[in-house]
Order: structure tokens, then C-alpha cells, then sequence
């Protein structure tokens, strides 16, 4: 058995194999991942420029991450599990009918394209080797575990690509910040 790390590292602005290591600390069997990440960003927060941005793997786009973000104040695009479960609004309470009123709206799903609806935005361009990228956005979605933190769903269709793990043809990430991130830079 290994230790788990948890490791900020500094990217650059333009596409590089060079980067900083900001902060590493081992995760204790006691701590999440999560927690870890959370308090590493929180003390690193006075730090960094505005505007920095938060790039993290699918484990980390959960609800307690989530909630956090806002506190963190930086956006955060983070890599989304097909499967994960996000909600539309809430509908208003139906006057006169009993029981608590809906805390979650419909569902969407990236595996399952009957829960998309139409995207409320899209681009086509393409990638850095030139080859054809479709962006498709849904806005104003949330997790059960943070409702109050509004989330933007981006799904990446790279027509060229090798459908690898390393080259996948599809990819979906969450954008945690107020108002929507340029669709183009979703593809970088």
C-alpha cells in the first residue's frame, strides 16, 4: 500500500510539459481527497492572480467540492463523469397541493442524451491540430448534495480523435462560476 498525495500545481498559460508545484500534502486515512483540496486552495487563495482558473479531474466535481468553489472564489472547470447526475431547477410549488414542494427539477445526465433537451449554446471550430470540435453547453444546473451553486455543462465532441482514454472522441466537464465560460476555451 502507497500514501495518497494531494498535489496544486501551477500551469502555464499556453500549452506546455512545464509546471510549478504550488502545494502538496499528504492525505492522511482520516481526510477525503476532497477535504484536502479544499483547505490546500483556501490557503493558497491570497496567492494567486484574478482570474486564476481551477482545472481538476472528475473525482473532484462532487457536491462538497462544489459547495466550496464560491467560498474559493475561482472558477473551476473540472472533468465530468458521463454518469454523474445533475438537476435542472426546481418548478414552483403547486399552490394547495400538500407535502414539501420539489427541491430538484428534471434530471440531466450526459449517458443519457433523452435527459439533455436542446443545449442552450453551441460552437464548431477546431482543435490545435486543426482538426473539427463541436462545444455544446447546458447552463443552470446543480447537484443534489450543493443546490445553491448554478453549474454550466459542457460537453466536447472531437470528431478526429482516436477514442482513447488519451484521445477520447467525447469528454464533458463542469464549469463552477458565475456566468458561462467562452465555449472556445473549453476545447484548450
Amino acid at each position: 500500500m502507497g500514501w495518497q498525495f494531494s498535489t496544486v500545481m501551477l500551469l502555464p498559460p499556453t500549452r506546455s510539459s512545464w509546471g510549478a508545484i504550488l502545494a502538496q500534502r499528504r492525505i492522511k486515512s482520516e481526510e477525503t481527497a476532497i477535504a484536502v483540496a479544499i483547505d490546500q486552495l483556501e490557503g493558497l487563495r491570497r496567492l494567486l492572480p484574478a482570474g486564476t482558473r481551477l482545472l481538476a479531474d472528475r473525482w473532484y466535481a462532487t457536491g462538497p467540492f462544489v459547495a466550496a468553489s464560491p467560498r474559493l472564489r475561482l472558477g473551476a472547470l473540472l472533468r465530468l463523469k458521463r454518469n454523474r447526475k445533475l438537476y435542472r431547477k426546481a418548478p414552483p410549488p403547486v399552490v394547495g397541493k400538500r407535502g414539501a414542494p420539489r427541491k430538484d427539477g428534471d434530471l440531466f445526465q450526459g449517458s443519457r442524451p433523452e435527459t439533455w433537451g436542446e443545449p442552450d449554446a453551441r460552437w464548431q471550430g477546431s482543435d490545435q491540430q486543426g482538426r473539427p470540435v463541436t462545444v455544446q453547453a447546458w447552463q443552470h444546473l446543480h447537484f443534489r448534495q450543493a443546490r445553491d451553486v448554478e453549474l454550466t455543462v459542457y460537453r466536447v465532441l472531437r470528431e478526429g480523435a482516436k477514442g482513447t482514454r488519451r484521445d477520447p472522441r467525447e469528454s464533458w466537464f463542469v464549469w463552477v462560476e458565475v456566468g458561462p465560460l467562452p465555449l472556445e476555451e473549453v476545447v484548450v
